[in-house]
């Protein structure tokens, strides 16, 4: 199914947001958490005691590393000084009688000795590496706790919460305007889905029947091929005559095509109904005033106008609302002109015209702006060249005898009716 609903990625980006907002959140428990727990004396403590353990092991690594070489070269570079400073006649005696200067070698006890060294610096690098990486982790967390603020952690902690309790709600309003509007478009998209299919097969058909009447036209009057011809069109469309299956099916495949143009525009018209932007509401309140039609007509008061209201002020809270009432109105509810005004939120602006003043002509001048939309019954038919009549910016509405209905906007509202009050 294509993905025409508008919501979807506003969903996505909402729930994205909430996720990181509630990510924040951790980590600044997290972070309260950390300073809860963190002693800076004793961390301080830890450090001083960890840089003078590292320096005594220092000292002992670097003094068995001494000894270590020592213990090998010594008696070797001893000899070899020895050996410089003997006198040539000693060294020609040497070479006469055959002898030959011998470095005494390294003894067993000497060996033990040195691999003992080893083994003892191998465990002493160990810790001094152990004690490094110790002093890092408590000189970083100094530095880190050095960086903190209070005041700062208190403030993002309070704007992560303040994002939480702002999107949540979001996200729960567009998951619902995401399946209403998938309900919405189940529909339409089923059909032109269907109309799609159902072209594509008669656009294959009529492929066919034009390569048969084609043929027909080129084989010879009255011969073998033409006969085939019509029968293998025969088998295909019912028909034999191949000018006739070609003409039906070209019928056919414009028929789907002025369908398939429907449901295109009825997914279009859904589309354009969501993406609308709603500036001002110019409600005709005398006509909302009124249930029914022609002689089934009858006056309810202001009962569905209250209830709908909170409905369009929820789908469009930044929208400015007008209504709009003739003279008669007060005469009509039998209320003075400020009882009526305290029927209305005070967000609503109430405008009554005056005597001898239009109330049609009031209501279609203050949706002059290309996003203000009216609701009414009426059709303006005297005024259908004025821009909110001419671009379809009246918006018919249904009351039922507990309901109010705004289809164009989706908009529905339980009222109760004036003989249920009380």
């Amino acid at each position: 199914m294509d993905d025409l609903n508008p919501y979807r990625a506003q969903h996505e980006l909402a729930v994205s947001a909430l996720a990181s907002a509630v990510s924040g959140l951790q980590e600044q428990y997290d972070l309260y958490g950390l300073l809860h727990r963190f002693d800076e004396a004793k961390v301080r403590r830890t450090l001083e005691v960890t840089q003078a353990t590292l320096e005594v092991i220092t000292r002992e690594r670097d003094h068995l590393v001494t000894a270590a070489q020592t213990l090998l070269l010594g008696p070797q570079l001893v000899k070899q000084m020895l050996r410089q400073h003997r006198s040539l006649l000693d060294r020609f005696l040497d070479s006469v009688t055959g002898k030959r200067y011998q470095q005494d070698s390294v003894s067993e006890a000497d060996k033990a000795k040195h691999a003992k060294f080893l083994a003892r610096i191998k465990e002493l690098e160990a810790e001094i590496a152990a004690k490094q990486g110790l002093a890092t982790t408590l000189r970083y967390d100094l530095q880190f706790l050095s960086t903190l603020n209070w005041l700062e952690t208190d403030t993002d902690y309070a704007t992560y919460r303040s994002q939480i309790a702002r999107l949540e709600p979001e996200v729960q309003k567009l998951a619902a305007e995401v399946k209403r509007f998938d309900e919405h478009l189940s529909g339409p998209l089923r059909k032109r889905d269907e109309f799609r299919a159902r072209l594509r097969e008669a656009e294959q058909g009529l492929a066919e029947a034009l390569r048969f009447d084609q043929q027909y036209q080129s084989a010879r009057p009255r011969s073998v091929e033409r006969h085939q011809i019509q029968e293998q069109c025969r088998r295909y469309f019912g028909l034999q005559d191949t000018a006739r299956a070609y003409q039906q099916k070209s019928s056919q495949v414009a028929d789907l095509n002025r369908e398939l143009a429907k449901a295109e525009e009825r997914l279009q018209t859904l589309l354009q109904r969501d993406s609308r932007i709603i500036e001002r509401l110019v409600i005709d309140g005398n006509n909302l005033c009124n249930s029914g039609r022609g002689k089934n007509q009858r006056f309810i008061g202001l009962s569905a106008l209250i209830a709908l209201i909170p409905a369009l002020k929820e789908s469009w809270p930044a929208s400015e609302i007008i209504v709009v009432f003739d003279p008669g109105i007060t005469g009509k509810l039998q209320l003075s002109w400020e009882a009526v005004q305290a029927q209305l939120p005070p967000s609503v602006e109430c405008y009554r015209v005056a005597r001898g003043k239009s109330a049609d002509e009031t209501i279609v001048e203050l949706a002059q702006s290309p996003n203000a939309f009216i609701i009414s019954n009426d059709r303006f038919g005297e005024f259908s060249n004025r821009p909110p009549v001419k671009e379809n910016r009246v918006f018919g509405h249904d009351i039922t005898w507990t309901s109010i209905l705004v289809n164009e906007l989706w908009i529905s509202a339980k009222y109760t009716p004036p003989e249920c009050t009380g």
